[in-house]
């Protein structure tokens, strides 16, 4: 890599990710070094400031330099120093580390820390702690204290959590794992390395991306770094294992991908206390086993359609919750357009991005239709307006709710027929896994208001189970799961907004308000 180093003195090393950020990096680093880190080798790798291969100027140099000055300070044993000259992005910043350590210095455990953690000051001895642990347990991939999506707990909860794991697949921020999981997950990843190896990390070829992981039988719609090391993973049988409790705070407000509004949406501010005396003397993690865990990595292939896989038995789901009809005073059937409404509805859907109900949402480029004039579940009204496969994307939000059981079929069935291979339709609908009471009768109470029948209620089984019938691969993106537990998954709004969605910033209530969020892609 361009640096001299001396002789390896230990067989654990640990690497910290520095970019342009130097505020947070002292944050991370003095925490660290309140940390016991005897046998330890500690290595910064530091990207650059102006990108290799599209000359972008990624950072102001004064902060490279005053984080390599902030390395140079550092109390901590055995410090080496890599210094890329131009910027390459954290991708491969993180994918030349890990063959570096493992594969040339020959380390056997890595600890990965981004400039973004604040650690507990016994972190480093909790990770050694599970890597020692779970070092001969042939499914765990990787092992990590940070405790992933915000969660606060009871104090009477927190004593029977501190010891106590579950599986992950969370963010990729402060964890360790082993040089043969490495070794055996490496080819995988590198697949995902051949498409950004050559591009700023910023243009990294999204949409062939996503099609390499639809090709596998892998719906996941996001191109980082950390998808495409928890895609390795999961795709070799191997889950990963974080604390229940937090031992680490996340401080990266602003970074390659997050902004302050999203932070405080996703709850990361709400941590406030990562030291607990208990940990100095812990010695053994609870809640660990091997048949939970291959449970887990099961249940997160089906929810991310690795359905290629033909030693993955699919998940018996559940039978949606159908509602018996509402009597309305007004009610507001749906009338077939007229022949000067079809003719309109043609002119005016050059566009191959549609909406229906949903036009306060739209971005430039979409046609918002309403549900009056439009009948999914009918193949006449699309062929009124397009030919088969030929639509880029359908939203259907607050929709297929209101269809029965047998219409909600016949309407995934069309939009299949409609779309563009690739092409996504994504779904909205109230959860009716939801564990609030209130939220379930503000479900019925909107729909009265709207004149809506409100005809099904869906959980996540239930609605998959219907798209995947029709042929889809289903990717979730937000739903509520059988213990009470709220799942999101980074995704974007090109395929639609969701106003109803926890990811929505202007949501005052988003646990109240949230929806059960799909996205349906043609294989």
């Amino acid at each position: 890599m361009g640096n001299d180093f001396a002789s390896k003195k230990n067989s654990t090393a640990v690497v910290i990710f520095s970019f342009n950020r130097p505020r947070y990096l002292e944050q991370t680093l003095r925490s660290l070094e309140a940390n016991s880190l005897e046998g330890l080798d500690f290595y910064l790798y530091q990207d650059g400031a102006i990108n290799q291969f599209s000359g972008r100027t990624a950072a102001d140099q004064s902060d490279i330099t005053a984080s390599i000055d902030l390395w140079n300070e550092a109390k901590l044993p055995n410090k080496h120093l890599i210094q890329k000259e131009y910027n390459v992005g954290i991708g491969i910043a993180q994918y030349e580390a890990k063959v570096f350590l493992f594969d040339e210095m020959k380390y056997d455990r890595v600890m990965f820390f981004e400039d973004d953690m604040v650690v507990s000051k016994y972190y480093v001895h909790l990770l050694q702690i599970m890597l020692a642990q779970f070092q001969d347990e042939t499914r765990v991939g990787a092992v990590m204290c940070h405790g992933g999506v915000p969660k606060l707990f009871e104090e009477v909860e927190f004593q029977k959590l501190l010891p106590q794991v579950r599986p992950s697949f969370d963010n990729f921020w402060a964890w360790a794992t082993w040089r043969d999981r490495w070794e055996t997950i490496r080819p995988t990843f590198d697949k995902y390395y051949e498409f950004i190896k050559n591009v700023d990390y910023r243009k990294r070829p999204t949409n062939q991306i996503l099609n390499f992981y639809i090709r596998q039988g892998a719906n996941i719609n996001v191109t980082s770094q950390d998808a495409a090391m928890c895609y390795a993973f999961v795709s070799h049988g191997y889950g990963c294992l974080n604390t229940m409790v937090h031992r680490g705070i996340y401080i990266g407000a602003v970074g390659e991908h997050m902004y302050p509004e999203k932070y405080k949406i996703l709850g990361y501010s709400v941590i406030d206390q990562v030291d607990y005396e208990q940990d100095k003397t812990l010695d053994k993690f609870e809640g660990y086993s091997e048949g939970g865990l291959i449970e887990a990595v099961r249940t997160y292939k089906v929810s991310r359609s690795f359905a290629t896989n033909e030693s993955l038995k699919r998940l018996e789901h559940k039978e949606p919750v159908v509602i018996p009809e509402l009597k309305s005073s007004n009610p507001l059937p749906i009338k077939a357009p007229s022949t000067v409404q079809q003719e309109g509805m043609k002119q005016a859907l050059p566009r191959r991005k549609i909406a229906i109900d949903n036009s306060s949402m739209l971005q430039p480029g979409w046609q918002s239709i309403s549900s009056k004039e439009f009948d999914l579940s009918k193949q006449d009204d699309f062929l009124r307006c397009w030919q088969k496969n030929s639509l880029e994307t359908i939203l259907a939000d607050d929709v297929w709710n209101n269809l029965t059981v047998g219409q909600a079929n016949q309407a995934a069935r069309n939009c299949f027929d409609f779309l563009k291979t690739g092409g996504t339709l994504r779904i909205a609908v109230p959860d009716g896994n939801h564990p609030d009471p209130a939220y379930l009768a503000d479900v019925y109470l909107e729909s009265r208001k709207a004149g809506r029948r409100q005809r099904v209620l869906y959980n996540y089984k239930s609605l998959v189970d219907c798209l995947k019938q029709a042929g889809f691969i289903v990717n979730l993106l937000e739903y509520w799961d059988e213990n009470r537990v709220l799942c999101t998954f980074d995704w974007e709004s090109d395929n639609g907004k969701i106003q109803r969605s926890k990811k929505s910033i202007d949501n005052s209530k988003p646990f109240l308000n949230t929806s059960l969020i799909v996205d349906a892609i043609k294989p």
